[in-house]
């Protein structure tokens, strides 16, 4: 079978009424068989009829039913989206129409909301593998038209000082991002020392009120538990040989163990009094699926998880009070709309774990989405949302082989800023790194840029300006 080949598919697919000049021998008609044959004689024509197309390698066949000349599965396949027609066997409807590959093809054609995200963390300075990951989700969001919004990640205590330098380091780079619209189900949180003229920002430490209510939805809907096992209860339960570093999976001690939060609060203030020390708090754990959760990335490919083998059940409020991570970047890219997340592939691993909180999500969202309240839209959207799509990103490399973290002092980019770098400096070496070479302006870049030209390798950097592959 010969799939239909670009030149064929622009000449017919423009709204699926292909002109008589478009393929040869096919000639349009709007004409209805004078006898229609019975439905399921028309089934077996049609079946006949299209794979004949496809055996032959032809771009369009006539439909039995119409007389119409119609485009095939594989002429659609190619076209990368769907015509708008309703064609009984087109590839993108259902499921197979919102398939992540497809999905991206949409929005970068502008037929489906492009919304991506610079979601960067206070947790210490930003350093040159961080400015690589924000830039390519910039330049992905920029390149087709999409729309990028800011969101800092400040859940841990003693962020606060962070946050204004580290939109200066964004700034200096020249990123740029785009504030709420009035139809969003978000809006801007002002921050102390941040210049109110830019673009509205989340930010996670001033979103408290709707991730409870999420989590009170998730409590009434039992899929979350009380758990009070500490980090030696875990690997005592859990000891395995041969066990990787990414940490032991929870073993769902605590899974049915307390009948209510009440309950493990007083076995915790019970245990601690026990053993001399203050309670260490009650955490709470969403149940994870039993059966795999497969993804495809569209940079690292078809991806599956075990999460109660790989995980087991999640953390979604630390034992302190505070909401956890995986909760909240679930709830908070659902609120603002994300479409797209691009990000470095040391990730990779917890998307099946947001996959998780986002099921949980829809599961309640069905008996919510018609409360009235000032969560009545989240939850409607909660209900037919579609996890954004993901690329997971090569990271960058220290000249001994490690990510770069805290340790690279010399890379952050609040010391470039300090010493004599330019940010063109900068840029031109993130340029090189993303197959962009001569290039130093961020909107030039996203002018040249595409996702096939970015290298599958992590990048080893040595100094600013000579990166090696």
């Amino acid at each position: 079978m010969r799939r239909a080949g670009v030149g064929e598919v622009a000449r017919v697919s423009g709204i699926g009424r292909p002109r008589q000049a478009a393929v040869k021998g096919a000639p349009f008609s709007r004409r209805q068989l004078t006898a229609p044959p019975a439905p399921a004689k028309i089934d077996g024509m049609w079946t006949a009829a299209h794979n004949s197309a496809l055996a032959a390698g032809a771009p369009l066949y006539q439909d039995p039913s119409t007389g119409l000349w119609v485009q095939t599965s594989a002429t659609l396949l190619a076209r990368g989206s769907c015509c708008g027609n309703a064609c009984r066997h087109c590839p993108w409807q259902g499921s197979a129409a919102e398939s992540p590959r497809g999905r991206a093809l949409r929005q970068q054609r502008g037929e489906v909301p492009l919304v991506g995200r610079l979601a960067p963390s206070p947790t210490g300075l930003l350093h040159a593998g961080n400015a690589r990951s924000l830039l390519l989700a910039w330049l992905g969001a920029r390149r087709y038209g999409g729309r990028l919004l800011l969101r800092i990640e400040d859940l841990l205590p003693g962020m606060d000082d962070q946050v204004a330098p580290m939109v200066e380091d964004l700034r200096w780079l020249g990123l740029d991002w785009d504030g709420p619209q009035e139809s969003d189900l978000w809006q801007a949180d002002p921050w102390p020392g941040v210049d109110a003229s830019l673009a509205g920002m989340a930010v996670q430490s001033q979103r408290h009120q709707l991730y409870q209510e999420v989590l009170q939805a998730l409590m009434a809907a039992d899929l979350v538990y009380p758990c009070v096992c500490t980090r030696k209860d875990i690997e005592h339960a859990a000891r395995a040989p041969h066990r990787e570093d990414h940490g032991l999976a929870y073993p769902a001690t605590c899974r049915g163990r307390f009948g209510d939060m009440q309950e493990a609060e007083q076995f915790e203030n019970r245990r601690s009094a026990r053993e001399g020390r203050g309670p260490l708090g009650v955490a709470l754990r969403l149940r994870v699926p039993e059966e795999p959760i497969t993804f495809e990335d569209l940079l690292c490919g078809p991806q599956q998880a075990r999460l109660v083998q790989e995980s087991g059940d999640l953390v979604v409020r630390r034992k302190d009070g505070g909401f956890a991570y995986m909760l909240c970047v679930v709830v908070d890219d659902l609120a603002m709309g994300v479409t797209e997340v691009v990000r470095g592939d040391d990730l990779l691993e917890v998307t099946a774990q947001q996959l998780a909180v986002y099921a949980a999500l829809r599961q309640v969202a069905q008996d919510r989405c018609d409360n009235p309240g000032p969560y009545q839209l989240f939850w409607q959207r909660a209900a037919e949302w579609l996890p954004p799509v993901h690329r997971h990103v090569p990271l960058v490399l220290g000249e001994d082989g490690r990510r770069l973290a805290k340790r690279n002092q010399a890379l952050h980019l609040r010391q470039l800023r300090g010493s004599s770098t330019q940010a063109r400096e900068v840029l031109a070496w993130l340029g090189a790194s993303i197959g962009l070479a001569g290039l130093s302006e961020p909107q030039e870049m996203a002018h040249h840029f595409s996702w096939e030209l970015l290298p599958q390798k992590p990048v080893v950097l040595g100094r600013i300006g000579s990166p090696t592959p």
